[in-house]
């Protein structure tokens, strides 16, 4: 984020200055790392976050596990493990310490999440759906929790709740990707194409999405045939 800001306004030298400072914090914390210097939890997990950013799960788990032993009821910590182990598809692992999450921070809608994605990789998107509209329940501003409910629902062919899902995923974040389109097809499929064509107008103003698309693709068969499709 800094870097683009610096790109949008090179004449503010603020965002070079803070480039600077976040990359001597991260030289500072890699040498110490190296030399086994590391203390804090707060700088074990900023490098075991460094690690999984590049893709390195196995360090990850090293750093996130030393700063679990000293911080031992930390949500975010337990959450930072089970993305990498979910990474490494240490599977039984991820599986035990997902119910060890959900035990302890029940009220922590990023382990419901979990459970739901775990459950749409096993193609259950019943269980996933009931397990993203708790996340939803207790966080219901997080756009990529709705988005998830959204999706699953879409799975499971109920496309007039997933068209409005989709639509409340653009009013949470206007620039989430895809979400005005699955809107417009959801509608579409749903025969609501009054709505369908007015999210392919908003994806055609904004340059969302290709009008070849709605033109071939068999989402839009409802909304080609209707009166609101827009020639």
């Amino acid at each position: 984020h800094l870097r683009r800001a610096e790109q949008v306004n090179p004449q503010d030298r603020r965002s070079t200055h803070w480039i600077r400072l976040v990359t001597a914090m991260q030289e500072g914390l890699e040498q110490a790392a190296a030399s086994g210097q590391l203390n804090s939890p707060e700088d074990l997990v900023r490098v075991g976050l460094a690690r999984a950013d590049a893709g390195n799960h196995a360090d990850a788990m090293v750093y996130f596990d030393k700063a679990m032993e000293q911080r031992p009821t930390d949500p975010n910590i337990h959450y930072n493990r089970l993305v990498s182990l979910r990474s490494l598809q240490r599977h039984d692992e991820f599986r035990e310490s997902l119910q060890t999450f959900r035990k302890l921070f029940p009220r922590d809608a990023r382990g419901y999440s979990m459970e739901g994605r775990l459950h749409a990789a096993n193609g259950d998107f019943e269980k996933a759906l009931l397990a993203f509209l708790e996340a939803v329940r207790l966080s219901p501003t997080n756009a990529v929790f709705v988005n998830n409910v959204a999706t699953s629902l879409a799975r499971l062919e109920r496309n007039a709740e997933a068209g409005e899902s989709f639509a409340r995923v653009v009013e949470l974040d206007s620039e989430f990707p895809n979400a005005p389109y699955f809107a417009a097809a959801s509608f579409s499929k749903a025969g609501r194409t009054k709505e369908a064509g007015r999210w392919m107008r908003y994806c055609l103003e904004h340059e969302l999405v290709e009008r070849r698309k709605f033109e071939e693709e068999g989402f839009f068969a409802k909304l080609r045939a209707s009166d609101d499709w827009i020639r």
